[in-house]
């Protein structure tokens, strides 16, 4: 099992991976209603939750964002932001993943925002709302 650690003090999105891969895994290992991964929800309903993924739910999200969003091996998403939440998985990661599409993934900050996107090209960017707020207040002084 791999494990995901955030590091405290460290902007979003940093983190290490820990633990010990399975040796040789193989998708005949890997069955459909498998747990993928385990997604915190935001908690606006009260405490927050830890809701776990299967295979094919993952794979499905993909698949359906990928011809949502018309995903090719050509586009570049910028995923600026935390990567917790499934409208980051759901909308960014997995569509690229899937499609062979480019994945640039950094923690927002207005100081390189712009210098990235200039620097990428990005055919669609996901953030959060603080970010949008900070780049309109950005591009209005």
């Amino acid at each position: 099992m791999i494990e995901l650690v955030t590091r405290d003090g460290k902007p979003s999105g940093g983190f290490t991976l820990q633990g010990t891969p399975a040796i040789n895994p193989s998708s005949a290992d890997m069955k459909q209603d498998d747990t993928a991964f385990i997604l915190p929800t935001s908690g606006t309903t009260g405490a927050s939750k830890l809701v776990p993924i299967s295979n094919q739910k993952f794979a499905a999200s993909a698949a359906i964002m990928g011809r949502v969003l018309q995903v090719t091996q050509h586009d570049i998403t910028l995923v600026s932001g935390s990567l917790n939440l499934i409208a980051a998985f759901s909308i960014n990661l997995l569509p690229a993943i899937v499609n062979g599409a480019c994945a640039v993934i950094t923690p927002f900050d207005i100081r390189t925002f712009f210098d990235l996107v200039d620097r990428y090209q990005p055919d669609w960017i996901n953030t959060t709302p603080v970010a949008l707020h900070a780049i309109h207040d950005y591009l209005r002084h």
